[in-house]
């Protein structure tokens, strides 16, 4: 319920939301039945305390416009009775903000979704969002659906088990085997991509008021789905050799977490790498304290320069680890088709879920890329977009080093998406980046990776989507939008100085 309080009023706040709800009784906007949010909810919404909501709604059944029972709330009374009587009540539509579940009430993030919208505007150029370049796309390698139609008929239109397609399955666990995981079919669930097994996992593992551990910075559709599920999410600095160590064990005796998420190979946002001695660090806490691991390894494929490190799954002996990975980074983004590897308990339960929820990933999608890794496709694609993404990386790295004004900072990341900035403290990432979008260029602000209020002078810049002269335009334009606020808030900020362990 949209109700503004003034707190320059004299009049008591209680009183305010009373002949705020009376107005929009009378002039129809409430209907005659019509539940009133709780006293608990309208609260919270309004901010204000509980009682305060309970001495208006009082004053309202005084007069005989409410009215309340046990286990069926607070509705409207039709106004028949009350001297003040509309001659026509006019039809509204439902309130459909007030009907939100809790769930959907902490799910309010917008972020991805804005993030996507501004990718697609013409004429700017975007570093926001994590897309693979489309130019890129292996659409010959998949315009075998005639020939998959000819040889399996009427198979791929129809549906899949809920664990997904089996020769995809035994694909995936062969993909596996060269990162030295060597699961079997069983331990694969085939998903719509690897952000559903993140959903699936906080569906059937976490409860209210559970605790989560992640990187800080992390990605952010893991951070809206956490929330949205009200657990309670606790971040770890993360530098350049991975997560802290040193404060994670002491977090996870505090706190108890049910999971701990961590991107351990080329992290979105910041690309750093774990390296060996704190992924066995990580493996040993989590053997002691009995807290699994969700591994996101959505970029690994993607490596530029440096040795490849094995991941948390190869390197586990326990089952401690949930493995999520996805193909939308490597090959097609809308085919939507990621998995998760791990224990066979968990993939059942997970199926369960799934089954209820969307029934089974897309099924053509599915038959097209079990042909596509049948036909032994992939590591010349991989070589082929590693050579291109490097060019763009380099690209990046060498415009900042052209254009940047003193004070910027940015990581060079072995591979991945992105690279990841550091702005001079006094500038404000969300507010700059209005002043960039009507220069022509986008980003994400740093504060969007963290789940606390930190992180508002870094930026995410995408190297992967754009073409190499976007790049460097957009580079030019952004950072000399960048100097220009610095220029502005030189004589009122000074600057401080100080080493990010990032970089």
């Amino acid at each position: 319920m949209k109700i503004t309080i003034d707190k320059n009023n004299k009049a008591p706040i209680y009183m305010q939301i009373k002949v705020e709800i009376k107005k929009r009784i009378y002039s129809g906007e409430l209907m005659p039945y019509e539940l009133l949010p709780s006293e608990r909810k309208l609260a919270d919404e309004l901010g204000v305390n509980r009682s305060t909501v309970l001495n208006a709604y009082r004053e309202l059944k005084a007069e005989g416009l409410i009215d309340s029972h046990i286990g069926q709330g607070t509705q409207i009374m039709p106004l028949e009775n009350n001297e003040e009587k509309s001659v026509k009540q006019p039809v509204f539509p439902i309130s459909w903000h007030h009907m939100l579940s809790q769930e959907a009430l902490r799910a309010q993030d917008t972020s991805l979704i804005n993030m996507m919208k501004v990718s697609s505007k013409d004429k700017l150029i975007s570093f926001a969002a994590g897309i693979a370049d489309p130019a890129l796309y292996p659409i010959k390698s998949f315009e075998a659906v005639s020939s998959i139609v000819n040889a399996y008929s009427y198979e791929p239109f129809l549906h899949t088990p809920v664990k997904g397609l089996y020769l995809l399955r035994e694909g995936i666990c062969k993909l596996m085997e060269s990162k030295g995981i060597s699961p079997v079919p069983e331990e694969v669930i085939v998903l719509s991509g690897s952000q559903q097994a993140l959903d699936l996992i906080a569906r059937n593992y976490l409860d209210m008021g559970d605790t989560v551990i992640v990187e800080e910075p992390t990605y952010l559709g893991a951070l809206q789905i956490f929330k949205a599920a009200g657990v309670k999410v606790i971040g770890v600095p993360v530098h350049s050799k991975g997560i802290r160590m040193d404060i994670l064990e002491a977090l996870i005796t505090k706190h108890k977490p049910k999971f701990i998420y961590t991107m351990p190979t080329f992290q979105n946002p910041s690309g750093s790498v774990m390296d060996m001695a704190h992924r066995l660090k990580l493996l040993e806490l989590s053997y002691t304290y009995q807290v699994p691991i969700i591994e996101d390894d959505a970029y690994s494929a993607l490596r530029y320069n440096g040795n490849e490190i094995p991941t948390l799954k190869a390197l586990d002996k326990r089952g401690n680890v949930l493995y999520l990975n996805t193909f939308s980074k490597f090959l097609l983004p809308g085919l939507r088709i990621g998995w998760l590897c791990g224990p066979v308990t968990v993939i059942k339960q997970l199926a369960i879920r799934k089954q209820m929820m969307d029934l089974h990933a897309n099924s053509l999608g599915q038959w097209l890329i079990t042909e596509y890794l049948k036909n032994n496709q992939l590591d010349e694609h991989i070589t082929k977009i590693i050579k291109v993404y490097r060019i763009k990386r380099d690209t990046m790295v060498n415009a900042l080093q052209q254009y940047a004004p003193e004070g910027v900072k940015w990581s060079i990341p072995e591979g991945g998406f992105y690279i990841w900035c550091e702005l001079p403290e006094r500038i404000d990432s969300k507010n700059l980046l209005m002043k960039a979008i009507e220069a022509g260029v986008a980003y994400v602000p740093g504060e969007t990776f963290y789940s606390g209020k930190q992180g508002q002078n870094f930026i995410r810049l995408n190297f992967s989507f754009p073409s190499c002269d976007d790049i460097k335009k957009g580079i030019k334009i952004l950072m000399k939008v960048i100097l220009d606020t610095l220029e502005m808030t030189k004589d009122t900020a000074s600057e401080k100085v100080e080493v990010n362990p990032m970089f």
